[in-house]
């Protein structure tokens, strides 16, 4: 975990409607950049990949509205995040700190989480992480960081950045977090 901060960011909160999906992403993401995409549908966590204006996953499918609970859209600066929070309706929270909104230091701190998976498969653009005696496998967008990946010890992270601030009792505080991209690092104990 190291600790840094960031001059000012951009951050926008809104609530939208099951028909404002579509518009908000081609509104806030670039169109001719690929984005890293964690989809949690009600039938399971989905990785994924979103480039000029669709979405792709292992499997073949798609965005499904009917079926999306949480939906994170993100790069090494940016991050949309789309949550359901009744019928109809999702809350909408974008970052990106290429753009200055608010002005100052931003203090925050980056959190390597490990992916499960103790081997690793090539399928075509995908990287599968998967255990021999178990059937549970996690696919992920090739890359040039993961192509790396020690085949028997893989060794994959999500990293998770932590946007902290100080209350007026001096205390700190997580105010938001972001995903920022799957990398390769070492286990520690």
């Amino acid at each position: 975990m190291s600790w840094s901060f960031v001059d000012g960011y951009k951050r926008l909160f809104k609530e939208i409607t099951a028909s404002e999906i579509e518009e908000e992403i081609r509104a806030n993401l670039e169109e001719n950049k690929d984005y890293l995409v964690l989809e949690h549908k009600y039938q399971g966590v989905y990785i994924g990949k979103y480039s000029n204006g669709s979405f792709y996953y292992y499997d073949g499918s798609g965005i499904e509205l009917e079926n999306m609970l949480e939906i994170r859209i993100f790069d090494l600066n940016s991050e949309l995040r789309i949550i359901k929070s009744g019928k109809d309706k999702y809350n909408m929270r974008y970052i990106n700190e290429n753009e200055k909104e608010e002005e100052g230091k931003v203090d925050y701190y980056d959190e390597q989480l490990l992916l499960y998976g103790t081997r690793v498969k090539v399928e075509g653009s995908w990287i599968g992480l998967y255990e021999d005696n178990r059937g549970i496998r996690i696919y992920l967008p090739s890359s040039k960081t993961l192509e790396k990946t020690n085949k028997s010890d893989p060794n994959v992270f999500l990293k998770v950045r932590y946007y902290v601030d100080f209350n007026e009792d001096g205390l700190m505080e997580i105010v938001d977090n972001r995903l920022v991209e799957f990398t390769l690092g070492k286990k520690e104990v």
